[in-house]
């Protein structure tokens, strides 16, 4: 983990792939209330992480990480 720099007051962050540890260390728990996650990235990081958006209008099913979290569409946008 890498610290804050300049003191800005923000936690840890941290560097590589994101994978299970890191996105429970940094993410809201998926079962508490009005917690939101958005997701941007080329397309092989979105397929790990959320899934694909299924299209402009639409966010499509969860999968990925998010989906073994908990996630589900009602907390998790696409771009």
């Amino acid at each position: 983990q890498l610290a804050c720099p300049l003191d800005l007051g923000c936690h840890s962050v941290s560097q590589g792939y994101v994978n299970t540890d890191i996105a429970k260390s940094h993410l809201p728990r998926a079962d508490e209330e009005g917690n939101m996650v958005f997701v941007c990235g080329p397309p092989p990081m979105m397929n790990a992480i959320s899934g694909q958006k299924k299209s402009i209008r639409e966010q499509g099913e969860v999968s990925g990480l998010l989906k073994d979290l908990g996630f589900t569409p009602a907390n998790v946008f696409k771009f």
